[in-house]
């Protein structure tokens, strides 16, 4: 299950790697380096595709009776965009999105003692996206929005599955992939399945300089779905 994403970015890097303007209700809002469930990351919709904005990770259905999060709709699964009621409904309705990121991190158990954590991030991109589906969820009684994603995983690379049991990692997308992911203009829904593809190895680090905080409980390191 993909859980934990860092964003260690530049205002500068954010708004010259994406042709979007942030939006004003997020200038003063600074996002975390380490993003974990519930928190908010910048997110870029095929709706609103000019536009940076903020959302919160794990995703709170349209019609769900509160938002909070009672299922594990932080991730969703290529292979079951257009089988699952949910994601299947936001694909329809295009509710895709790019989740901007510096990279992710993932916990390797090697006993019942020792932990290995380590950090995925590209070689040639210091900033870069993952595919998503969002969703907006409304107060009834206030009307406030509550506007939160998932991220899609595929199949893992050898990179990610050494360390991923279930060999699973998120899907990062290139320049063109964004655009398609974004777009509205595809033939056929399952057109966007082409475009989320698993990333090359020999394009990605493993780096296992990171080093969890103090506060960090394993358990919350949950792996990507």
């Amino acid at each position: 299950m993909c859980s934990r994403i860092t964003f260690e970015v530049t205002e500068e890097e954010l708004t010259s790697a994406y042709v979007a303007e942030i939006g004003e209700d997020c200038i003063a809002k600074p996002v975390k380096k380490d993003i974990r469930i519930t928190d908010e990351a910048w997110v870029i919709t095929a709706d609103e595709p000019e536009r940076l904005q903020q959302m919160h990770f794990g995703l709170v259905p349209w019609d769900a009776p509160t938002c909070m999060m009672t299922r594990s709709t932080f991730n969703a699964k290529k292979e079951n965009l257009l089988k699952s009621p949910l994601w299947s409904k936001l694909m329809n309705s295009h509710k895709r999105c790019i989740i901007i990121t510096s990279g992710f991190t993932e916990p390797q158990h090697i006993d019942a003692d020792r932990t290995k954590h380590w950090m995925f991030k590209l070689k040639e991109r210091t900033v870069f996206s993952m595919a998503g589906l969002w969703s907006e969820w409304r107060d009834p009684q206030t009307g406030s929005a509550y506007r939160s994603f998932a991220i899609i995983t595929n199949v893992a690379n050898e990179q990610v599955a050494e360390v991923h049991t279930k060999n699973r990692m998120p899907v990062a997308l290139t320049k063109e992939q964004e655009k398609l992911w974004l777009s509205k203009s595809l033939p056929n829904i399952k057109d966007y399945l082409d475009v989320l593809t698993t990333i090359p190895d020999d394009e990605m680090n493993r780096d296992q300089t990171y080093k969890p905080g103090a506060n960090d409980d394993d358990s919350q390191l949950n792996l990507f779905e």
